[in-house]
């Protein structure tokens, strides 16, 4: 497990702004699979540190870009991009774009994207989480098959 804290991995927690009602139409299914796809992935990325490090800790450098995972023998470092982050305290998330250190290249891709679509999620700096909302249970609904 790691030791320091939360895994920094938590991407599906940015499929979980918003009520249900509110995605866009068009976008159910994709929020469906993107939420189970990167939950997935951070399954099978959190066994292959487990096997390749064992007991580890990380350490980020936000403004540098880099995460490093260190266990007791080896360490493996990463790119990072930051595309958002969730805040409990005011309820919200907050687009990388718009971050005050900037999110680079890569999160100005998620704002064209919702340009170039008309998807206002996309384009709105700071969404906030609905009263009563529960990111768990959210992400939990995101990953479910749909009713058809």
């Amino acid at each position: 497990m790691t030791k320091g804290g939360p895994s920094p991995f938590v991407m599906h927690e940015v499929c979980a702004v918003g009520r249900m009602d509110r995605i866009h139409p068009g976008l159910q299914n994709v929020a469906n699979r993107a939420a189970l796809y990167a939950n997935l992935k951070q399954t099978l990325f959190s066994e292959l540190l487990e096997e390749q490090l064992g007991e580890h800790r990380f350490q980020g450098d936000l403004e540098a870009g880099a995460l490093r995972f260190v266990g007791a023998e080896r360490s493996l470092d990463a790119t990072v991009h930051l595309i958002a982050s969730v805040a409990p305290g005011p309820r919200s998330m907050l687009w990388g774009w718009a971050h005050p250190q900037g999110g680079g290249a890569v999160a100005a891709k998620v704002k064209a994207l919702g340009e170039g679509y008309g998807i206002t999620d996309l384009t709105t700096p700071e969404l906030p989480f609905e009263p009563g909302d529960n990111i768990g249970e959210t992400v939990v609904q995101l990953a479910s098959p749909s009713p058809s």
